[in-house]
């Protein structure tokens, strides 16, 4: 049975990414979460919604140089 609620070490390991990373990810706002006892917490609902966004691109491929004819 799956969970209703996901920690941030649960969702750090389940995308195998150290866990500021999923803590920038609700301090953004991204990740939408919530505070228990001072620790966050993630519904089911709200993971859903996160992992059926696209990711966001690192950036664009780099162009070279620009060479100009004299």
């Amino acid at each position: 049975m799956p969970k209703e609620v996901y920690s941030l070490e649960d969702l750090a390991e389940r995308w195998d990414v150290p866990h500021n990373a999923v803590y920038t990810a609700l301090r953004s706002g991204s990740l939408q979460g919530f505070k228990i006892g001072g620790k966050w917490r993630v519904t089911a609902e709200a993971l859903r919604d996160f992992e059926s966004r696209p990711a966001i691109p690192t950036a664009p491929p780099a162009q070279p140089p620009r060479q100009f004819i004299y």
